[in-house]
């Protein structure tokens, strides 16, 4: 018989089949050791034979071969003498994690990489365990004042660490490795941040990945109540992980769960009514990273009345943003920094705004971190420029795009916020600015009603059960096509004429600057044209409406100029809308000649007219009348 193999790491080498073993037979495992010491002290707290001790060598010749795992028997270890072990208590274990501050640099990363592929090992066996993922929060928690650099070499393998088992399958696994992130976050968040350093961002992203994959809903509430407990407690120390805790958030908004949704609200609803200095206390570019968390919530269906709470936030923040809260704005980058648009899983962030049918916003790029700089607080007088555009049109863009939401509530409440920001903080625009919004926000907005409903569409409104003149529902918007056909007459009448009426309203009140520019009245007055003298009849109605309002409230302020081109307009309208006379003529009398025709067959169908009467009849009837009595006196 082959002697027994007494090395400490015996029950982790392969097992040979003993001489003379059938083909096929696997071996019954016995015991190896003399005794319980040297087998504790070599598992540590992972004694054989326990339900969480590391899965054996499969088989040869079975399925299990192909398993892509990296087993630690499968690892080049030279294990130490078996009286060294055998001296060791399983207490003094301990040390060798209490001790690794005192590692160098490389040391300690390489440390660090070797228990997170131990941890995943542990958490991927039939029965998981959470010993090694224990000591990875431990040295982390000792190692956690090195210097950046080291951290910045180290964290990497420990993210991906977290994100692969914040998405474990096993609920509880997952909720232990998310609620031991958090508490490394809360530590991390401690320290403050040094100014050209954006390690907040990394640290926090893992919470973004796990939010975003995992499939658990629990888990995912999980991640915003730990997100929230952060943010909320140390909110004073955050810098560049607000874009991380918006992304966060913003993944929330998309949840299918409604108390998610409404969770992460509750938590966005104290960041900005309580903390908003903060936000953009570092870097003013947050900002739009919070504009677009709310466009999020805006586009939910779960919750309703939390769409409708963050279009009043929007309001909140473009008018921090008119007033001069985030002081004197920095110019963006001129490229983005993709790191910050793709997380690890491919994925990325969802953002407001621009919807089919109308000109698609650059997407802002992100900034890098840059030493805060004190800013002057103020009233700004906003341009064209990029930097004023990077901050103001994902705001407006984003209410522009919810005037198209199936939800009347949603609708009537974006248009009323759009309007009223551009009427209260109109005064603060120039006059390229306010051609910028009218090329970009306010008439798109009907270039994609006369693209929605043209021809096609007026004669598919009027033959339910097409939605163009194919058939074919390819022609609508996502938007549109979820409203359905039935809904397009109660948009029309509920909210583009209203919203045709305030554009008027809005050119009147800021005439001067709107008419500086010299294409946008021309414009204002052909998209009124082009309405107006559409087929389909309440469109053509909102048309010569707004045209009339528009020439009654400002002909007062119109030059010689305005008044040529109001002419030239009403000109065309009546020129497209005019009947032919003649040819209204012949129909006329064609009508007549065959109304002509029917009668004259009916009469000689029918004979002449029957003028003869009953002479008795009309004697009986004399009779009666003659004798009746007198009405009394």
């Amino acid at each position: 018989a082959a002697a027994a193999d007494e090395s400490p790491f015996a029950h982790l080498k392969p097992k040979s089949k003993p001489s003379g073993a059938p083909a096929g037979v696997t071996p019954v495992k016995t015991s190896t050791t003399e005794g319980p010491g040297p087998t504790t002290a070599a598992t540590g707290a992972n004694a054989p034979g326990t339900p969480g001790s590391l899965p054996t060598t499969p088989a040869a010749g079975t399925d299990d071969e192909t398993d892509p795992r990296l087993f630690l028997h499968e690892l080049d270890i030279d294990p130490p003498p078996a009286h060294v072990l055998r001296e060791l208590h399983p207490d003094e274990l301990a040390r060798v994690f209490q001790c690794t501050d005192q590692l160098d640099g490389e040391a300690i990363v390489a440390f660090a990489r070797s228990l997170c592929e131990v941890s995943l090992e542990e958490t991927a066996a039939r029965h998981p365990r959470v010993f090694s993922l224990t000591k990875l929060v431990e040295i982390s928690h000792l190692n956690m004042t090195r210097v950046r650099m080291t951290w910045s070499k180290m964290w990497p393998s420990l993210a991906d660490f977290f994100t692969k088992s914040g998405c474990h399958h096993n609920l509880q696994v997952a909720m232990y490795v998310v609620d031991s992130l958090r508490q490394l976050a809360m530590k991390f968040l401690d320290r403050g941040e040094l100014s050209n350093y954006s390690f907040q961002n990394d640290f926090l992203r893992p919470f973004v990945v796990v939010m975003r994959q995992s499939p658990n809903a629990r888990v995912r509430e999980l991640v915003i109540r730990c997100m929230s407990q952060m943010v909320l407690g140390r909110v004073g120390n955050i810098k560049s992980g607000w874009k991380s805790v918006f992304m966060c958030f913003t993944t929330a908004a998309n949840d299918e769960e409604s108390g998610i949704v409404t969770l992460a609200f509750e938590t966005i609803e104290l960041i900005i009514r309580e903390h908003f200095q903060h936000i953009t206390e570092t870097d003013a570019t947050t900002f739009t990273d919070c504009v677009n968390c709310l466009i999020a919530f805006t586009n939910g269906d779960c919750a309703p009345e939390v769409a409708l709470n963050a279009i009043a936030f929007l309001r909140f923040c473009a008018l921090k943003l008119a007033d001069g809260s985030l002081g004197e704005l920095d110019k963006p980058p001129t490229e983005p920094e993709n790191e910050e648009e793709e997380e690890e899983d491919g994925s990325k962030p969802p953002t407001g705004g621009g919807g089919e049918g109308k000109k698609k916003q650059k997407t802002p790029p992100k900034s890098p971190e840059r030493k805060p700089t004190p800013r002057a607080k103020g009233a700004t007088c906003f341009t064209d420029d990029e930097v004023h555009v990077f901050f103001w049109f994902p705001l407006l863009a984003g209410l522009s795009e919810l005037t198209f939401d199936p939800r009347e509530d949603i609708r009537a409440t974006s248009l009323k916020v759009l309007f009223d920001v551009l009427a209260f903080h109109g005064d603060h625009f120039s006059a390229t600015f306010w051609a910028r919004v009218y090329d970009s926000i306010l008439l798109p907005i009907f270039d994609s009603v006369r693209a929605e409903l043209g021809d096609d569409e007026a004669s598919a409104i009027a033959e339910p059960g097409t939605t163009d003149g194919s058939g074919s529902s390819d022609a609508l918007t996502p938007r549109r096509a979820a409203r359905g056909v039935a809904s397009v007459d109660a948009w029309l009448y509920q909210t583009c004429q209203h919203c045709l009426e305030l554009v008027v309203d809005l050119t009147v009140k800021f005439y001067v600057p709107v008419t500086s520019t010299p294409d946008v009245f021309p414009r204002l007055l052909a998209l009124l044209v082009s309405l107006s003298t559409r087929a389909h009849e309440p469109l053509a109605a909102c048309g010569v409406g707004a045209l009339s309002r528009l020439l009654l409230s400002a002909g007062g302020v119109f030059d010689d100029a305005a008044w040529g081109l109001a002419v030239d307009a009403l000109r065309s309208v009546a020129d497209a809308t005019r009947p032919d006379v003649a040819a209204l003529a012949a129909r006329c009398s064609v009508e007549e000649d065959e109304e002509d025709e029917t009668s004259t067959d009916a009469t000689e169908r029918e004979g002449p007219p029957d003028f003869s009467f009953d002479e008795d009849a009309l004697a009986r009837e004399a009779g009666a009348r003659v004798r009746a009595p007198p009405p009394p006196g």
